[in-house]
């Protein structure tokens, strides 16, 4: 079974011991050591998988073995210095070496290395028993230069806990990730409540004479112990299994209640919905079959109220289309005049143009032809001002004909009837739009009448009834105060409606006609998302909270108790609180 073990240390100047020597040990390398001046070379028959990890920062000449361990000697002068810091962690053999490999290098690289130390790891399979990994650490920061302070923050008890803990995390998510079921713990056989003896040590010499099959007095002592611990391990798997258990009976019958509840709650709200489906009328029905048209699916109270926001956006857009088709209308009605005037101007040339070729081919009398004369000076005179009275007008309808792309009158009155056209279908649209909402608002209507009886069956509570109508209260007291402010801009909106639809505002006078809009039109959303789309709803709604009153008042008056309903309930079957 996977075990835990993570020990650490500090490898001293104090205690005799190299950073150089300790290295070489740990990664079977041959090392030189300058500031001894000696070789370091132990033979392993197994050689380590070794590996240097360091910060981002770090220069590269890190990443090799000698050169890393003999800055850490040049930079530490005292005698007793502290040369590194040192774990021993067991990798689970249940794990594969790449899977062992990849473990400690997460590992490390997350609690050491990260937090800005060197790593230098090595991992030992002499015995394939006990697979180990022994992980040598700087002592110090370091930057481009080399090695700087060294950070006694990393000396903390602490968070030596906190790496003995992230060790078994590590460790049992890689088991987790292989499929194993072993798990590690980091906590003590006392921390965990086993009640476990430890060994005692045999010797060499006892250990020799077990080995041989001659029972010792320490070999029986451990012999008693290792019994002992397993009984109590037997008995701590007994409790686990034993709560285990109980807590899946318990889960059991809270889901069976549960289930037994929503069951109830179902049949409840089915009786509910068979008495409510009796208070609709006809026409209500087919108001809800002709709103489940409309949307595509099962009308309810919120895909209504949103089918009827989003009609009244469509209403509103096409107001607002047809506040700009009715601009290009009036600005037509303009043309038109001014088309006119080229006819009746062209027609008046033609008569005199008629007038002149006619004076011209008279034969006047030797006394007369001076009036000849000024007669047709006269008539030249009014064709050449008709001409130039067409020339004006023309000017004025060209900015128009080059935004339109027309030529002649005939080319305008084609785009005129494409405009008329769009004008027809944008009010028919309005107007299909308008039919629909109030086919909704009807459908909601419907199910608000439903929803209203089913809410008075299930709060039957005169505390909580009274709870309900002081919510509806404050709701319509908020509704209220909206509709009075929409009444009070609507009303300055009229006065300025017929002087911007004959067009005669002045540009400050238009701005307040546009915001005067755009409020009413804020504050009619703002009613709509209440639930308001007509003055009746208003009145409707006061009217419902009246009814709510006067039907509690009446029961409480017919000796109604909560206590007497609940009671009544109960026979029945059914679960009031729900």
């Amino acid at each position: 079974m996977a075990i835990y073990h993570f020990s650490a240390s500090l490898i001293s100047r104090g205690k005799g011991q190299s950073a150089i020597a300790a290295a070489a040990y740990r990664s079977g390398d041959k090392l030189e050591d300058d500031r001894y001046g000696e070789t370091k070379f132990y033979k392993r028959d197994v050689r380590p998988e070794t590996m240097i990890l360091a910060p981002n920062n770090a220069p590269d000449w890190v990443h090799n073995r000698q050169k890393l361990w003999n800055a850490v000697e040049q930079s530490e002068t005292r005698k007793n210095s502290q040369l590194a810091r040192e774990f021993n962690v067991a990798l689970p053999k249940e794990l594969s070496a790449d899977e062992q490999h990849q473990l400690i290098k997460d590992y490390v690289q997350n609690e050491f290395v990260d937090k800005g130390m060197i790593a230098d790891v090595a991992i030992h399979r002499d015995d394939p028993e006990n697979p180990h990994a022994h992980v040598m650490l700087t002592t110090r920061e370091i930057d481009e230069n080399g090695f700087t302070k060294k950070n006694r923050d990393w000396n903390s008890k602490d968070l030596l806990q906190e790496w003995r803990e992230h060790w078994s995390e590590h460790a049992n998510h890689a088991l987790e990730r292989a499929g194993r079921s072993e798990r590690i713990t980091h906590e003590s056989n006392k921390d965990r409540g086993l009640e476990t003896l430890p060994t005692v040590h045999l010797g060499h010499v006892a250990a020799e004479m077990e080995e041989k099959g001659i029972a010792t007095d320490r070999g029986d002592i451990n012999r008693t112990v290792q019994e002992h611990n397993q009984n109590v391990v037997s008995l701590a798997q007994f409790r686990e299994q034993k709560a285990a258990l109980e807590k899946a009976r318990a889960e059991q019958q809270k889901a069976q209640q549960e289930a037994l509840k929503q069951q109830a709650l179902k049949e409840r709200q089915a009786i509910l919905q068979q008495q409510a489906d009796r208070l609709l009328t006809a026409k209500d029905k087919l108001n809800l079959n002709s709103a489940a048209q409309i949307l595509g699916k099962e009308p309810t109270r919120e895909n209504l109220s949103e089918a009827i926001q989003n009609k009244q956006e469509e209403i509103n857009g096409c107001d607002i289309g047809m506040k700009e088709v009715r601009s290009v209308q009036e600005t037509f009605r303009r043309l038109d005049e001014k088309f006119r005037e080229i006819g009746y101007a062209e027609s008046r040339i033609r008569s005199a143009e008629y007038e002149l070729a006619t004076t011209k081919n008279t034969r006047y009398g030797l006394f007369k032809q001076r009036e000849k004369n000024e007669k047709i000076a006269s008539l030249e005179s009014r064709i050449s001002l008709e001409k130039q009275a067409i020339a004006d007008i023309n000017t004025t309808i060209k900015p128009y004909a080059d935004k339109w792309n027309f030529h002649t009158e005939s080319d305008y009155k084609q785009v005129k009837e494409k405009v008329y056209k769009t004008s027809q279908a944008v009010e028919n649209k309005k107007w299909d739009a308008i039919v629909q909402k109030n086919t909704l608002i009807k459908a909601r209507q419907a199910l608000d009448k439903q929803h209203d009886f089913i809410l008075s069956q299930k709060l039957p509570d005169r505390n909580l009834t009274q709870g309900v109508i002081s919510h509806l209260e404050k709701r319509q007291e908020a509704i209220n105060k909206i509709y009075g402010i929409y009444k009070e801009q609507y009303a300055e909106f009229q006065k300025y409606k017929p002087e911007h639809d004959r067009h005669n505002l002045t540009e400050r006078g238009e701005k307040q006609y546009e915001s005067l809009y755009a409020t009413c039109r804020q504050v009619g959303d703002a009613l709509r998302e209440a639930g308001v789309y007509r003055i009746s709803d208003i009145e409707n709604s006061q009217q419902k909270i009246d009814n709510l009153k006067a039907y509690y008042d009446r029961q409480e008056k017919r000796g109604w108790t909560f206590e007497k309903e609940r009671s009544r309930e109960h026979e029945r079957g059914w679960d009031m609180e729900r």
